[in-house]
């Protein structure tokens, strides 16, 4: 499907589920969008910290530590960031959930109500890990996601909201 015509009226929300998948989903779209003049705010859910893969690309090895593995949702964070600055965004546009990689599915299918939190896979974590999310230490359970994205919604009052291609794994 074509790129939809926006208005400087539009107000965009992009959900993607970790970094890349913004750009690679939408970047056409926050190009058109920006060029008309519409508000956009791009909502990551994980940082990607626990892509194994991307740890071996960026450092040349492995690792099993928690804070490696922290450190490379941070990485992951700041190319984001940068990668959305050549498209135009600032850095108040880009909201990061914290959430786990390989994990969000999970947490919003089984944990909820009085359970515990769900625990990440390679950092290990229960709760959201890093300051600058947008809920610092929220447990990885159902209700914070919800908390989270509700608040998005009703701060930013979107009028189109963009998501990954259902054929996309993540």
């Amino acid at each position: 499907k074509p790129i939809p015509e926006f208005s400087r009226d539009d107000r965009l929300l992009i959900l993607a589920p970790h970094p890349d998948d913004e750009a690679i989903g939408a970047g056409g779209v926050i190009q058109e969008a920006l060029k008309a003049g519409a508000k956009i705010k791009v909502v990551l859910f994980t940082n990607g910290d626990n892509n194994g893969l991307s740890f071996i690309v960026y450092e040349k090895r492995l690792t099993f530590r928690k804070k490696e593995f922290i450190h490379m949702g941070e990485v992951r964070e700041k190319e984001t960031l940068e990668g959305m600055a050549l498209l135009g965004l600032s850095q108040s546009d880009i909201v990061f959930l914290g959430y786990p990689d390989f994990g969000t599915m999970e947490i919003l299918t089984k944990y909820w109500g009085n359970t515990k939190p769900y625990r990440s896979i390679f950092p290990k974590v229960t709760q959201v890990s890093y300051p600058d999310a947008m809920s610092p230490g929220a447990p990885y359970v159902g209700e914070s996601i919800l908390r989270d994205i509700k608040k998005l919604l009703l701060d930013f009052k979107p009028t189109q909201i963009f998501v990954s291609h259902p054929a996309d794994t993540n």
